[in-house]
């Protein structure tokens, strides 16, 4: 099968009547530089050149970036990092500010900070000071 040539302004034309240049809306998976396998495919980086510049997700700001650091946001639950295959969550921090490694962190009954990992709790010099145990500041 010969495909057909066209100028580029007839190409141009023909792009225009699929999607308006300015806002193309697409039905199918997108790849940039590359085949897409999923609705965006990027095969290699995103530049967020502006400082205060956003990704967002789910109706909230997931990432920002600033000349100064780069803030990671959670949805009205906390922030939660899963092992590789979504089965279980590695570490939970809630948007109280409790930190769990391993485990789901707790609240502290006097409204403290807890801190827990994997259900243990070690001081400064690294020393197992009990089982079962949180860190509350």
């Amino acid at each position: 099968v010969v495909a057909n040539t066209y100028t580029q302004s007839q190409a141009d034309v023909l792009l225009a009547a699929k999607s308006p240049l300015a806002s193309p809306v697409f039905t199918g998976n997108v790849g940039i530089g590359g085949s897409p396998s999923e609705k965006l495919t990027v095969n290699g980086s995103i530049d967020l050149p502006t400082v205060n510049t956003f990704i967002k997700g789910g109706g909230h700001n997931v990432l920002q970036v600033d000349a100064a650091k780069t803030y990671l946001y959670g949805g009205t639950g906390g922030v939660q990092f899963r092992t590789a295959d979504n089965a279980s969550a590695l570490v939970d921090i809630t948007n109280t500010g409790n930190v769990g490694i391993g485990v789901v962190p707790e609240t502290s009954s006097s409204g403290h900070t807890s801190f827990a990992v994997g259900g243990h709790w070690w001081n400064a010099n690294k020393k197992l000071i009990g089982k079962g145990c949180k860190y509350r500041r």
